[in-house]
């Protein structure tokens, strides 16, 4: 799946503060050491694509962001480039420190979360290094209910939870899959559909070209 075209691709971006353990997240989702992680904050300067395919959901490109609490001359553009890249996305994994939970204090993810939901973008709140900072699941149910915005728990570092967040990211990011149909509307089932492909030179050997492919699977549908 990871020849699928980019315009086929769910792209889900990756946000949250500095130190919030987004690399590790990403780390974790596609089980390789893609971003580099490290107890200094601000490792993460320029946006980190990763093409996968997380079932049921189909193919995926995540997007791992710079914080966006960036401080100083450079830390405001890479806050500018990630906010940038959240009109990209399709989907998004806010990830927010356990401790910051604990401790109330939420009001940064608060308003990005407002921000995301301004857009109609799906997402979810991920509470990261519950091995730090357990945060039970009675308190995330409270959480999901006050910001009215899905809440999950991990730890990135020990991959507690990380098959389940997957599953709910394929849950709730289909919901808001709507992909256009090319001739759906012109055909009704038990029609009997003729495809005509021209092949020439500039034709790939053995393969047809993405949009024959496309109506191919639209007819299917």
């Amino acid at each position: 799946m990871v020849t699928a075209s980019k315009g086929n691709r769910l792209h889900i971006g990756i946000f949250g503060r500095r130190n919030a353990g987004k690399s590790s997240l990403i780390n974790a989702i596609t089980n390789q050491q893609l971003a580099l992680v490290s107890d200094v904050a601000g490792t993460t300067t320029d946006p980190v694509f990763k093409a996968m395919e997380i079932l049921p959901l189909g193919p995926v490109s995540l997007i791992d962001t710079a914080g966006l609490d960036d401080i100083g001359e450079l830390g405001e553009k890479r806050v500018e480039k990630s906010r940038r890249i959240l009109s990209k996305c399709d989907f998004v994994l806010i990830v927010a420190d356990s401790k910051d939970i604990v401790d109330n204090n939420i009001e940064f993810e608060k308003q990005f979360i407002e921000d995301v939901k301004k857009r109609k973008i799906k997402g979810i709140l991920v509470i990261n290094k519950i091995d730090l900072h357990p945060f039970d699941e009675k308190s995330v149910e409270k959480l999901k209910n006050n910001l009215d915005f899905p809440v999950f728990s991990v730890s990135s570092v020990k991959k507690t939870g990380i098959t389940e967040l997957k599953n709910l990211i394929a849950k709730t990011a289909s919901c808001s899959m709507t992909d256009p149909s090319l001739i759906g509307d012109l055909i009704e089932k038990n029609d009997v559909i003729f495809l005509v492909c021209p092949i020439d030179n500039a034709a790939p050997k053995g393969r047809m070209i993405l949009p024959q492919v496309q109506v191919i699977r639209d007819v299917l549908d």
